[in-house]
């Protein structure tokens, strides 16, 4: 097992490493908000409540979104698990494999990510107007507490998906082979109602979203029309454009070959990052909440900042790993379009525009609406206007280097396979 667990971490330490510098990352911004946390005694006032949940908030988004890059991480071990299973390994080999790989792995990035925490926060307290005092002691068992719940649910996960992988092999190979009644070719079309009034409810959770932005009287209610605005248009790209891409496909797409592909891989990649759109639906409109309360206070701002900015940028570092994991899923796709007869550019040409498609979806338009709620909550004096630039303009900075990176790691990965021949012979 050791010599196996050896061969495989040789054969993949590219995507190891990646994997440890994100949870070096995540791990340190955790350090950060504990920090902050402990800076504050809850029993003075109200006001300490709210300076302690905010980077609470930030820490339990860290540690969800670790666990959901474990589950990530774990679509590019399927088929290792299989062979381990296949091999006849006992409970006991495999409990020792997790806890190594996946143990160490996280012991290293929680421990590099203890030590840069440290650092950033030497940094916060240079730069910042309120110097934040905390005890190390308390820090590092919370951290440490932290880390071990992560290591308990991280064992439970991967555990039962070697139980859910060895009872799929157990179907396979007991599996008898039944008779068939003939198929019928006549295949009657279902009326597509549950879709139009997805569709419709999608809709109406934009117009309501709209109507309730510009009604300046309603301010407080702003981050409840964007997270209305987002979760519609989630619906539409989940539900509906599959939906217009059956519906479309005869009629029109099939003369607009492009287009047809465009749609498809838009449609892929919202499914594939979908879950952490619905988590940034949720913890941006609840970091506007804090802000708008507008708490006259020196560490309420600083705490305020500096939790939104580690959030956001959580939540990009996320993205980027989700995207890294999916990415080898094209290779095939590449393939098949070159044994097709498409040229290079031509290649090129639809993979920019599926980025571009999706920056628009998910950075543009959310923006447009991010930035009018920022600018009426400004007029009606619910941030300031420091306040107003900060939460937007990292939040369209952000994404928008997210948009060129999905770009430019498409573009890469098409030269890559293009002109690679082990792809074609081994469609990886």
């Amino acid at each position: 097992m050791f010599d196996y667990l050896k061969k495989i971490i040789k054969s993949q330490w590219k995507m190891y490493s990646f994997l440890i510098l994100i949870l070096l990352c995540l791990s340190s911004f955790e350090f950060v908000l504990l920090c902050i946390y402990s800076c504050f005694e809850i029993n003075q006032g109200i006001d300490t409540i709210l300076l302690r949940f905010i980077p609470t908030l930030g820490v339990f988004v860290s540690m969800f979104l670790t666990l959901l890059m474990n589950n990530y991480f774990l679509e590019s071990k399927k088929e290792e698990f299989s062979i381990i299973l296949l091999s006849g390994c006992r409970n006991r080999e495999i409990i020792f494999y997790i806890i190594v790989q996946f143990g160490v792995l996280f012991l290293i990035g929680d421990f590099l990510g203890g030590v840069l925490g440290i650092g950033l926060m030497k940094i916060i307290n240079l730069y910042s107007k309120y110097y934040f005092y905390y005890i190390y002691d308390r820090v590092f068992c919370l951290y440490i507490a932290f880390f071990i719940c992560k290591i308990i649910y991280i064992y439970m996960i991967n555990f039962s998906q070697f139980i859910q992988i060895k009872m799929s092999i157990s179907d396979y190979l007991t599996h008898h082979q039944q008779k068939t009644s003939k198929v019928s070719f006549k295949i009657k079309k279902q009326k597509p109602i549950k879709e139009i009034l997805i569709t419709i409810l999608a809709v109406l959770m934009i117009v309501f979203s709209l109507q309730g932005l510009f009604q300046i009287e309603n301010s407080t209610l702003l981050p409840i029309y964007f997270i209305f605005f987002l979760m519609g248009e989630l619906i539409l790209i989940n539900t509906t454009i599959p939906f217009m891409y059956d519906l479309l496909h005869d009629s029109y797409l099939l003369k607009n070959p492009k287009g047809l592909t465009v749609l498809s891989y838009v449609m892929n990649l919202s499914k594939v990052l979908g879950s952490i759109v619905y988590v940034l639906s949720v913890v941006v409109p609840v970091c506007l909440v804090v802000y708008f309360l507008k708490i006259d206070s020196l560490a309420y701002v600083s705490v305020s900042n500096i939790s939104y900015i580690m959030m956001l940028l959580i939540m990009f570092i996320c993205f980027i790993l989700r995207f890294q994991v999916y990415l080898p899923q094209i290779h095939q796709e590449i393939v098949v379009k070159k044994a097709l007869g498409f040229r290079l550019k031509e290649i090129q040409s639809i993979y920019r525009d599926v980025a571009v498609v999706f920056v628009l979806l998910i950075d543009i338009f959310p923006f447009i609406l991010y930035g009018t709620m920022l600018y009426l909550a400004y007029l009606q004096n619910q941030i300031t206007y420091n306040n107003m630039l900060l939460l937007s303009l990292s939040y369209l900075i952000l994404f928008l280097i997210y948009g060129c990176y999905i770009n430019y790691q498409y573009q890469k990965t098409i030269k890559e396979v293009y002109f690679n021949v082990k792809y074609i012979n081994r469609s990886e």
